[in-house]
């Protein structure tokens, strides 16, 4: 799957991109929408003179000065319109951001309304994906089938309804697209929720040899070129 690079020179110049989707969206869409595609939902418009076909599937890398860690979400071109140098109109397509994305979405809203704190933690980027993962406890019974829906090397978030606490060391096996075998990886929760939209716990992985980090590694590499959806 493809990945854009958005840079803006402030949140004030995000908001700016994302307010001219909204705009194109409420005014009825001329050009016309994607099918699905309403005020409900929210994207951000991309200068281009490039033809990117409506319906391309994208993965968004945003970046901006306030947010000190940079986001990926997943979008599609919902419409595509060329510039009209008389009425000011910039070419480009409005890309519309998943439902699947809106935590992160909100979260990266948050941070260029100044109404979130970025925290600086991270040092790389999660990938957006739908990748199977068992997962258990130690000296627990239970093993689980769950989803990894974002993944990088120092850490993932899966989704799952079950309830697990901070703090608690976990163990995934990781189903990887055309591997032999699973990928063990040991972690532990750094945080939790139970909202029934956003359920599951983010973890950080932690290695007990340079060996593993580097099958993580590339593994995510395999993956951004791969696609996200496997």
């Amino acid at each position: 799957m493809r990945i854009l690079k958005l840079r803006y020179r402030n949140g004030v110049d995000f908001l700016a991109h994302w307010d001219a989707f909204q705009q194109h969206v409420t005014a009825g869409g001329d050009p016309p929408l994607a099918e699905g595609v309403g005020p409900e939902r929210g994207g951000v418009f991309y200068p281009t003179r490039e033809a990117i076909p409506v319906g391309t599937p994208l993965l968004l890398e945003i970046r901006f000065p306030e947010l000190k860690n940079h986001s990926v979400l997943q979008g599609r071109v919902a419409w595509r319109r060329q510039g009209r140098h008389s009425r000011k109109i910039r070419a480009g397509v409005g890309i519309v951001i998943l439902p699947t994305e809106a935590q992160k979405c909100d979260y990266v809203l948050g941070v260029a309304h100044g109404q979130q704190q970025e925290h600086s933690g991270r040092r790389h980027r999660r990938l957006p994906i739908a990748l199977p993962v068992s997962w258990r406890v130690p000296q627990s019974k239970g093993v689980f089938d769950s989803v990894i829906s974002d993944i990088a090397p120092g850490g993932a978030f899966v989704r799952t309804s079950l309830p697990v606490e901070a703090g608690a060391d976990v163990v995934l096996d990781i189903r990887a697209p055309g591997a032999e075998r699973p990928l063990s990886i040991a972690g532990r929760v750094v945080w939790s929720a139970l909202d029934r939209a956003h359920a599951g716990f983010g973890i950080e992985f932690r290695w007990r040899d340079s060996g593993g980090a580097r099958r993580l590694k590339e593994l995510v590499r395999r993956l951004e070129r791969g696609g996200a959806e496997m």
